[in-house]
């Protein structure tokens, strides 16, 4: 069974103090959404330039990190990643690991620098991380549904958006959310969850 806090609780021991890491993704969605889901992989954004990845890459490799087979880097839109897979506790179905880099920024407007700085500190097991705002983990869904993801991926995207869009507790920056999708290209993928009532 994919093991994604592990991953994250690995992936800061690897990293050279003074590099934060900033939950996205699946581990984000769940400090905001109504009702937490389960996720089996990490997303993360290194907070560091981006020609340090390889360095951190390697870094991660002599902690346990493997590379996985085939393809290691990916692109969707204007934004790249690094993958490994964290194999603890289970080599048969490890954890994907998807690594951003907040340097790695010249396509997205100075969004990846902005989720960054706008990031918030959060719990996770005995350590303190950073988490992405439910503002910026929204548009990073509008992102991926507007790539063009399919099956069950797509609709866990969608059902992240919701539930945080439905979390009555929460106070979120619309104004914020529209800006930012705009200046990306996804105002209208945001703007037809922000018209759906909430629950």
């Amino acid at each position: 069974m994919p093991d994604p806090v592990g991953a994250v609780l690995a992936t800061c021991d690897a990293l050279p103090s003074g590099v934060d890491v900033v939950l996205l993704g699946g581990l984000a969605a769940n400090a905001y959404r109504s009702e937490p889901r389960v996720t089996l992989d990490a997303d993360l954004l290194l907070v560091l330039d981006a020609h340090l990845g390889r360095e951190i890459e390697l870094r991660m490799l002599q902690v346990g990190f493997e590379r996985p087979p085939g393809r290691r880097g990916y692109r969707a839109g204007r934004f790249e990643w690094r993958r490994l897979i964290w194999p603890l506790p289970d080599p048969i179905d490890p954890t994907k690991v998807d690594l951003f880099f907040s340097g790695a920024d010249p396509q997205s407007g100075g969004f990846i620098r902005s989720v960054a700085a706008r990031a918030v500190s959060t719990k996770l097991g005995p350590r303190a991380v950073k988490v992405a705002t439910p503002e910026d983990v929204i548009v990073f869904k509008a992102l991926a549904i507007a790539s063009g993801v399919r099956g069950t991926k797509a609709v866990t995207d969608q059902d992240d958006v919701l539930s945080i869009l439905g979390n009555r507790k929460l106070q979120l920056d619309v104004e914020y959310i529209r800006a930012m999708a705009s200046s990306l290209g996804v105002l209208r993928v945001v703007s037809r969850y922000l018209r759906k009532p909430k629950k």
